[in-house]
């Protein structure tokens, strides 16, 4: 975890529209036109004495010179411009330590044709991780230690600002957990940390970070969570996906700019140390940092384990393990994982059923990216339908199991 989470970026998953009917109406209004507003930098860079790379996003507020697509897949390694931001190409991003050195951070954008404006990044050899970019520049970061950031733009603005990170005195546990999700709770504890406003807890759901504040050493966090920052207040926990759960230290400034309100026109309300710019240049060092692979027990009929009955195609998960996480009016939504596909590599599920009728989507590595979609029937205890990727079609048939594990 880089500890970094652009302010109104959305995580979408996958679009669960193609059993729903689309239902909408439409109303007009008069309108009106609002001047733009002056643009300002915006800085979001938060260091992680654990993290092997370090990563700035500098773009522009938005003043009403572009048009937002809610509608556009953010892509992670062109995260400001497939969010709907103005990147802020060709700065000169410099980090300095106490001792005064510096490292000059480089533009993804230059080694990827253009793929990655605004995102500067050196590399921390000082972390127990391997960075895989090669070619940065590099500067240690340590626990406990002071660093200034100043930022030149080609038109003429500065931005500064100044973090002192958490004194942890080790590296986190890496590692993985398993966790039911109706019988489970997750249980961390962990002594005082100097330098330390607050404690993030964080959950990467596949609907979208969940975290909170805490000023106690210890979270207890129940199978039953629900994110409060996202619509409808989804379960965290999704059977059949992994998240990442972890624990960190943060310093003053992230939790200030974290925690306080945003006009999302004029960045007005947010607790903001920079100087000549908004944003966070803060400081996070990780406590506990776990893969948790999510499971449910298996007591719907429709639960379980389902095998492919002739192996052959490319498309198609040899072996699919199905939940049903919710329902909501007439349709269930479906959750779970897939193994085995001579073309994909395990991953999860996830769709919809409505009555007999079933679609799935089978996601690859990245839990945002739909590899195939499985539509189909359900005929007992079988699963009758056609698995698609691109142009290719695959008639597939599973049957149900007797396993439970």
């Amino acid at each position: 975890m880089n500890g970094l989470s652009r302010a109104g970026r959305r995580r979408r998953l996958v679009p669960l529209a193609f059993l729903a009917a689309a239902l909408g109406s439409a109303c007009q209004f008069d309108s009106i036109t609002v001047p733009n507003g002056r643009d300002r930098p915006v800085v979001h860079a938060v260091l992680n004495p654990w993290s092997s790379e370090e990563v700035i996003l500098v773009e522009r507020t938005l003043t009403g010179r572009v048009t937002i697509d809610d509608d556009i897949n953010e892509n992670r390694n062109d995260p400001i411009v497939s969010g709907g931001g103005v990147p802020i190409r060709d700065a000169r991003v410099v980090i300095y330590n106490d001792a005064n050195d510096s490292v000059v951070a480089i533009e993804d954008a230059i080694a990827n044709g253009g793929r990655g404006a605004g995102v500067y990044r050196f590399r921390n050899p000082a972390s127990p991780r391997e960075s895989t970019t090669p070619g940065l520049p590099a500067m240690a970061i340590r626990p406990g230690a002071t660093y200034r950031l100043m930022i030149a733009t080609p038109t003429g603005d500065t931005v500064r600002g100044t973090t002192t990170l958490p004194r942890v005195t080790s590296a986190p546990p890496n590692g993985a957990r398993f966790f039911n999700r109706d019988r489970d709770t997750l249980r961390f504890f962990w002594d005082p940390v100097p330098a330390t406003q607050r404690y993030l807890v964080r959950v990467e759901s596949p609907w979208g970070p969940m975290f909170l504040f805490t000023e106690q050493f210890e979270a207890r966090l129940p199978g039953s969570l629900r994110n409060v920052f996202q619509e409808n207040f989804p379960r965290v926990f999704l059977p059949g996906f992994q998240s990442m759960v972890s624990v960190a230290a943060i310093d003053p400034n992230y939790f200030d700019y974290y925690r306080s309100a945003n006009d999302p026109f004029t960045g007005s309300g947010l607790i903001n140390r920079l100087e000549g710019g908004i944003g966070v240049f803060g400081g996070l060092a990780e406590l506990y940092s776990y893969a948790v692979f999510v499971s449910a027990d298996l007591d719907q009929d429709l639960e379980g384990w389902y095998e492919l009955d002739r192996r052959e195609g490319p498309l198609s998960p040899f072996t699919m393990k199905l939940y049903i996480e919710s329902s909501a009016g007439d349709f269930d939504v479906i959750t779970g994982e897939h193994y085995g596909s001579i073309d994909l590599r395990s991953g999860s599920v996830i769709g919809l059923r409505k009555d007999d009728l079933l679609g799935l989507a089978i996601l690859g590595t990245d839990m945002s990216d739909t590899a195939a979609v499985f539509t189909g029937r359900i005929v007992n205890d079988t699963l009758v339908g056609t698995v698609r990727s691109g142009g290719i079609v695959q008639n597939v048939r599973f049957h149900k199991t007797n396993r439970r594990d």
